[in-house]
């Protein structure tokens, strides 16, 4: 079997970073280490806010109208 064939469970420690590697790279991904400052933050999660109730009303009024047309 080769060594591309290989399951990533089949690898070694040392073969497994270097896969996770080569795939960041070819994906332009960063693979940050696990001491990274960004680790200790704690997770966020961000949302678009909500436009106005007015502005949802009209867009569902001028929706009805082109349902109608």
């Amino acid at each position: 079997m080769s060594e591309k064939d290989q399951k990533l469970s089949e690898l070694s420690e040392e073969e497994y970073q270097e896969t996770l590697r080569e795939i960041s790279e070819r994906l332009g991904l960063k693979i940050l280490p696990e001491d990274h400052p960004v680790y200790q933050e704690p997770p966020t999660i961000i949302l678009k806010p909500l436009s106005p109730k007015k502005s949802l009303d009209r867009n569902k009024d001028e929706e009805e109208e082109q349902n109608s047309n």
